[in-house]
């Protein structure tokens, strides 16, 4: 089994931003909510009502490295379990597509936000369709471990890209600021 991430478009605009950003991120609380598109057809949460519970469990552990009181919030709206794009799952719940949006925020600046979409998506394959596709292995259990576990690291990962940006142009801002000690003597 193989597993791809593709991420939307509104990932362009998550780099953007990050270079307001002059502080790593820490995170200090995480909430995740199920607010699935087709509610009124899905029934997701009947099989998997524990999904927001497991999502954050998942999540903790994986964002447990940068954890520290008073971090940033991160909110992850899960909008979509499908099963091959039908929003009514298989006879045991089975889903092998799992999407949303993950937001993080400052608590002291509640207009400094960063959003980026994520979907994932399991496949049995060998090779990945494109460049741009992200294969992730799962070492053991099914769709909704693999899936769930899957998010989850890539949530951290993409905000572990968001601090990797922060140090960049940390670094670049003190740069020129030497320089411009420099030239001032």
């Amino acid at each position: 089994m193989t597993f791809f991430r593709t991420t939307a478009a509104a990932s362009a605009l998550v780099m953007a931003a990050t270079a307001v950003q002059a502080t790593p991120i820490t995170v200090g609380d995480v909430d995740v909510q199920t607010e699935l598109s087709s509610a009124e057809t899905s029934d997701a949460l009947k099989y998997w009502p524990a999904l927001a519970d497991d999502m954050k469990t998942k999540l903790a552990e994986e964002l447990y490295p940068i954890t520290q009181p008073g971090g940033y919030d991160v909110t992850v709206m899960i909008r979509e379990l499908s099963l091959d794009g039908s929003y009514v799952l298989g006879d045991a719940g089975e889903f092998n597509t799992i999407g949303g949006v993950v937001s993080v925020m400052n608590p002291e600046d509640t207009t400094d936000v960063q959003s980026f979409a994520l979907d994932l998506k399991g496949i049995v394959t060998d090779t990945a369709p494109d460049d741009a596709t992200v294969v992730l292995l799962p070492e053991e259990g099914d769709f909704y471990e693999a899936l769930v576990a899957g998010f989850a690291k890539l949530t951290a990962d993409r905000i572990a890209e968001m601090n990797k940006s922060t140090e960049a142009i940390a670094d670049e801002t003190n740069d020129e600021n030497k320089d411009d000690d420099e030239d001032e003597s």
